[in-house]
């Protein structure tokens, strides 16, 4: 039997490359997404705003944020694809045009920058096991320390 190596493999979703960049898990993402922010536009004029959000956060954001605390420390340009997405996602709320500043219509709408949602979700993570919320095979990776 003859055995062919591939660039990249998946788990649990994710997509890993040779080098562990994460690149074609990003592009995986930023694809998908842009399928979706595509379709939205289509049908933007028919929704109002709330439907506008709900939507962003089922499709567009529940992708985004699946399993992005691999994407801690990676490289500053795939997280700046995974924002202009998410700025995209900003704009089609507001009915907003590409030239606009998103960064005031983002603060409006609680949508942290995608770095700092990367962040926000790993402490949540730490937090939930800290404090019990978790399932027992995820509390058993991490050694908490008790202060002296």
């Amino acid at each position: 039997a003859v055995v062919s190596t591939q660039s990249t493999g998946r788990n649990l979703g994710v997509i890993f490359d040779e080098q562990l960049t994460l690149n074609s898990d990003v592009s995986h993402k930023v694809k998908g997404c842009i399928g979706y922010l595509h379709n939205f536009w289509r049908i933007g004029d028919k929704l109002d705003e709330n439907s506008k959000i709900r939507m962003v956060n089922m499709f567009i954001h529940s992708k985004l944020d699946f399993c992005n605390s691999v994407l801690k420390g990676v490289n500053a340009s795939e997280i700046k694809r995974l924002q202009r997405v998410r700025n995209s996602a900003v704009r089609y709320i507001h009915n907003g045009k590409k030239c606009k500043g998103v960064t005031a219509l983002r603060k409006r709408l609680h949508f942290l920058p995608m770095s700092e949602r990367i962040t926000y979700k790993l402490c949540l993570l730490m937090y939930n096991i800290a404090n019990g919320h978790v399932p027992k095979y995820l509390k058993e990776l991490i050694l908490m320390k008790q202060p002296h």
